[in-house]
């Protein structure tokens, strides 16, 4: 009873033979089954393992791209602050030297009426 009239397996006869095969499929589906699995969680690991790297790349390169701007704002408000020290400078420079200016032009006039006092000085002696 190993063989059907057909030549082909005949499934439903429950002889050692059969039983042997089927488990022996079971197994091997088993084992391939465990495979895929492992497999599967395998790919899975790396993916999530990837993931995790690009995403401490993303943020790495965030931070960096973040500390290059704070770089630049500082920059500039040092040169900010550079400039503001010039305009002090060249403020206190320009009116020193509006004061030698005025100096000089109130020195210029105060010698023209000095001369102009003693000429009435000498012209008020004259009738004296």
């Amino acid at each position: 009873a190993g063989m059907a009239s057909d030549g082909g397996l005949d499934l439903g006869a429950a002889s050692p033979t059969n039983a042997k095969d089927n488990y022996e499929v079971i197994e091997a589906v088993d084992t391939a089954t465990r495979e895929l699995r492992e497999q599967m969680g395998e790919t899975l690991r790396r993916q999530k393992e990837q993931h995790a790297r690009e995403k401490k790349e993303l943020l790495l390169q965030k931070k960096l791209a973040i500390d290059e701007r704070d770089n630049e704002i500082y920059h500039l408000k040092m040169n900010i602050k550079s400039m503001d020290r010039v305009i002090e400078v060249e403020k206190r420079r320009l009116m020193k030297n509006r004061e030698v200016e005025m100096k000089e032009v109130q020195d210029k006039y105060e010698q023209k009426i000095a001369a102009m006092q003693a000429e009435i000085d000498k012209l008020k002696k004259g009738f004296a």
